[in-house]
């Protein structure tokens, strides 16, 4: 049995080195391109993040406590101090939301969880904004698409 058992891993062995390695891929979970700081703060998170009560506690606080997206509501008035799209010192809150965002953009924007669960494609408790406005076509741009 032990001989049966030796020669079928050497069969295996040679079968496996017969077939070479397999590319698979990209991951589209990878991001491989820099996502703009300025351009979060100066736009997603107040055109979207804050516009939309994400973790507002009044609005339920979905993204402040009940999903993987840990995010913290901040007032969008504090986007008013952004001049040519930048801000030299923005609030530490919304760099957390940054650094929390960033993990649900994927290179191939339209399979990110940021873009396809507030529109809806994907499993989100509502429908944020339609998958052809003005919102989405920010993160896409955001992402670099647009």
């Amino acid at each position: 049995m032990r001989v049966l058992a030796v020669v079928g891993v050497g069969l295996f062995a040679a079968a496996c080195e017969a077939l070479g390695t397999v590319d698979p891929g990209d991951d589209p979970a990878v991001r491989t391109a820099n996502l703009d700081l300025d351009f979060y703060v100066c736009r997603v998170q107040p055109e979207i993040v804050s516009e939309h009560r994400c973790a507002d506690a009044e609005a339920g606080a979905c993204h402040a406590s009940e999903s993987a997206y840990r995010i913290t509501a901040v007032d969008a008035a504090y986007a008013e101090t952004c001049s040519d799209g930048a801000m030299n010192d923005p609030p530490n809150e919304v760099i957390a939301n940054f650094d929390a965002s960033i993990n649900w953009i994927f290179e191939d924007v339209e399979q990110s969880p940021l873009l396809t669960r507030p529109t809806g494609i994907r499993s989100h408790p509502i429908v944020v904004f339609d998958g052809n406005s003005a919102q989405a076509d920010l993160i896409r741009e955001w992402a670099g698409v647009r």
